[in-house]
């Protein structure tokens, strides 16, 4: 007479089977991931005690290991990792090791790139791939490549493009064909590439970032600052003004925002600098108190400090051995100490030093003028508002001093065009 095992029974069996078989899962993970660490130098998986056919984390730290050391064995390190990757096909690290392998034996360049492509397509987000696989492409002599896994890897940070674009220009000859092949789509792509030229003094960089900016930038945009502040730096002054002229249409020659009808904007190109400014001093858009609205430009000293001040101040762009004459208003109120404010002229790069004093510490709006002569090696003039610290009893500053409606007039017409002049 036949027994029917006991469903209670057959339970038991199967959960001391499953608690047996997982306890050796346990074990031989442990135990061979043990061993593989303290194997040396490149071996096969067969030399682990413990049979673990489905695979386990010995024979990844096998495979690694034989994928940084793949120099000491590199047909058995190629054989291990390929075996380990029939486990474990989506870590992207043995396939860039398969790839440096087949480079250094040679093999055929579709092969290098099949494996190349398989661990970009495997972990296609993770950054370290896309860069490693890009050097490696290098290695294989295959640029084109290259390229296509350093615009992916640029593409999750903008603020690598530095990077990409000085490994890029080891082949790529022409700056526009640099941001044409390496640059993803996006204007903070541009952006990047215009702050590296300005970091490089890179003119050529900088103007074919400049080719590609869709819309043209404003006035108060950070890659338009750059590029001015860049122009400027390189003597193409005439360049820069023109460059803002177009967007600061009724300028004072070459003097710009000297009426202050708009805001003061960043501390770069042509705007007011304001860079600097040491404490006790407070530097703003006035627009309450003005010669001509809508607004004027207010110093205020607190009283409590001994001022060095150097700011605000302004680039000018000019034309070298053409005389100009600078105008102004100011006026003043409660101005303590004999050390007073000047507005003083100087050259980048040259001797010019010219300077106007203030007539007294309160006074309604009175016009100023200055007349010089540009220095022939300097295409830029600084004017900046000084004061200079004292040792007097009274060197601690009060008051409030206002500057407003400053222009530039060329004094003596040459050959060439003024400086915001036409194309």
């Amino acid at each position: 007479m036949n027994r029917t095992a006991d469903p209670a029974t057959v339970s038991k069996v199967a959960i001391i089977i499953l608690l047996i078989v997982a306890l050796y899962v346990m074990a031989a993970d442990f135990l061979n991931f043990r061993q593989a660490r303290s194997i040396d130098p490149v071996a096969t998986i067969d030399i682990l005690d413990w049979p673990q056919p489905w695979g386990g984390y010995g024979w990844r730290h096998l495979a690694h290991d034989a994928g940084r050391r793949w120099r000491l064995d590199p047909t058995a390190a190629e054989h291990l990792i390929l075996r380990v990757a029939e486990r474990y096909p989506l870590d992207s690290r043995q396939w860039l090791d398969l790839a440096r392998i087949n480079i250094a034996g040679n093999a055929q360049p579709e092969r290098i790139d099949a494996l190349l492509q398989i661990a970009r397509a495997v972990q296609p987000n993770q950054r370290e791939t896309l860069w490693d696989a890009a050097q490696i492409a290098l290695q294989a002599g295959n640029p084109t490549l290259a390229e296509q896994h350093l615009t992916e890897w640029l593409r999750q940070r903008p603020g690598d493009t530095e990077r990409a674009l000085f490994i890029g220009a080891r082949w790529i000859d022409t700056p526009e064909q640099l941001i044409e092949r390496l640059l993803p789509e996006g204007r903070e792509y541009l952006e990047a590439a215009m702050a590296m030229a300005g970091r490089l003094q890179d003119t050529a960089l900088a103007d074919a970032v400049w080719a590609r900016l869709r819309p043209s930038p404003a006035v108060d945009d950070r890659v338009f600052l750059d590029y001015i502040e860049l122009l400027l730096d390189t003597g193409q002054s005439r360049t820069a003004a023109r460059l803002w002229a177009d967007r600061e249409p009724g300028c004072g020659g070459g003097l710009f925002n000297g009426g202050f009808d708009r805001e003061l904007g960043e501390s770069l190109g042509l705007n007011w600098r304001l860079n600097g400014l040491p404490a006790g001093v407070r530097v703003e858009r006035d627009s309450h108190h003005f010669h001509l609205g809508p607004a004027s430009l207010a110093i205020h000293f607190n009283g409590k400090e001994n001022v060095n001040l150097s700011a605000p101040w302004l680039r000018i762009p000019v034309e070298p051995g053409q005389s100009y004459r600078l105008n102004g208003y100011w006026s003043a109120e409660g101005l303590t100490t004999r050390a007073l404010p000047y507005l003083l002229l100087s050259a980048e790069g040259a001797r010019l030093r010219q300077r106007i004093e203030i007539p007294a510490s309160a006074f309604e709006w009175q016009s100023w003028s200055l007349e010089f002569t540009a220095p022939e090696q300097s295409p830029v003039v600084q004017l900046m508002l000084r004061r200079d610290p004292t040792q007097a009893f009274d060197r601690n500053i009060a008051g409030r001093l206002w500057l407003d409606e400053l222009s530039l007039q060329l004094v003596s017409i040459s050959s060439i065009d003024s400086i915001a002049g036409d194309d």
